[in-house]
């Protein structure tokens, strides 16, 4: 049975799912449209505090997954 899905910690998500798919955070930076260390300091240093719902639409189109997996507040 799979694991429920958690809306608590989209860092670790997000790292989790770069990190199986071999992709790098500046090349998802470039595909949500940021500069490219925007994603990696989004997972290392919190900053931003939460992406913003276009980021998580993207991210959540891309992996196929609930965009709320990176971030419940807009």
């Amino acid at each position: 049975m799979a694991a429920p899905v958690r809306f608590d910690r989209p860092r670790e998500r997000l790292a989790e799912l770069a990190a199986r798919g071999g992709e790098s955070f500046a090349d998802l930076s470039q595909m949500v449209r940021r500069h490219d260390g925007y994603l990696s300091r989004f997972v290392r240093d919190g900053v931003p505090a939460a992406l913003p719902g276009e980021v998580k639409r993207l991210l959540g189109a891309y992996y196929r997954t609930d965009p709320r997996e990176f971030g419940l507040s807009e």
